[in-house]
């Protein structure tokens, strides 16, 4: 049989287990928090910059591709061949920024996966914030 000051301590001891538990938990969202604005930050600066370069190349190369075929509008049969290579080449320029907004949709989910993460850090909390209640 335990003494009052033996139940005192044993429930002072829980208090604080549960305590250190919402501490810990409370620094994991922290912590996950963190890594999702690096992580946003980091893709928000690289994907920028990716995709301005990207822009700013496809625009040169556009231009000069509109360029040459203004220039050979009129031309006779045989230059009809070339014709058709430049717009090859448009149509595989929109192509690859397809693959780009398929890059940036990974990215977005990689985002939101770390968001799930927080979500369930923080129901761990308010979890331990509920048994500290009771």
């Amino acid at each position: 049989m335990s003494t009052p000051e033996a139940r005192v301590e044993e429930s002072r001891r829980v208090v604080q287990e549960k305590e250190e538990n919402e501490n810990a938990a409370r620094k994991e969202v922290e912590k996950a928090s963190a890594e999702v604005q690096t992580q946003r930050e980091l893709l928000e600066v690289v994907a920028k910059e990716t995709i301005e370069a990207k822009l700013r190349q496809r625009e040169i190369i556009l231009t000069e591709l509109n360029r040459r075929l203004a220039a050979f509008e009129g031309e006779t049969a045989a230059h009809q061949s070339l014709i058709q290579q430049l717009q090859q080449r448009i149509a595989f320029l929109s192509s690859s920024s397809q693959r780009t907004s398929t890059t940036v949709s990974k990215a977005e989910s990689r985002e939101m996966a770390l968001r799930d993460r927080i979500a369930a850090a923080k129901n761990r909390i308010d979890a331990a914030k509920n048994a500290l209640a009771q």
